[in-house]
């Protein structure tokens, strides 16, 4: 499945050939969106609801593309830091569908902490 850019208006995801995970993944992200305030960052999105800013899921940073935030390094955190900080999030969660980039070790080195949260399983 896919979708534009992070845009004000998601759309809605056309199927394509892809694993049931990463079909999964898309879905979740198009629930979120559907219901939440967008904003583009560098190299990423967030989305937000407000009505829930006090609930630790109200916001994410997801559709995270590894080469831009590496490449503005502490700087990409900072500002994701206060893009989170400006929706009222108690917590901040940024999905990176790319394990093992340097993105990844840019965020452990700044105290982020790896956790997995979508598992799949097929049904008979």
């Amino acid at each position: 499945m896919r979708l534009a850019e992070c845009s004000s208006a998601p759309s809605v995801p056309q199927a394509a050939p892809c694993s049931a995970a990463a079909q999964c993944i898309e879905t979740d992200r198009t629930y979120f969106e559907l219901g939440a305030r967008i904003r583009q960052l560098p190299g990423a999105c967030l989305a937000w609801m407000p009505q829930l800013a006090q609930n630790p899921a109200a916001a994410v940073i997801h559709r995270v593309r590894p080469n831009s935030v590496a490449a503005l390094g502490k700087d990409w955190i900072a500002r994701a830091e206060v893009a989170f900080a400006a929706t009222g999030a108690q917590l901040a969660r940024i999905y990176c569908d790319k394990p093992g980039t340097r993105a990844d070790d840019l965020m452990r080195c700044t105290g982020y902490v790896d956790r997995r949260e979508t598992l799949v399983r097929g049904f008979p």
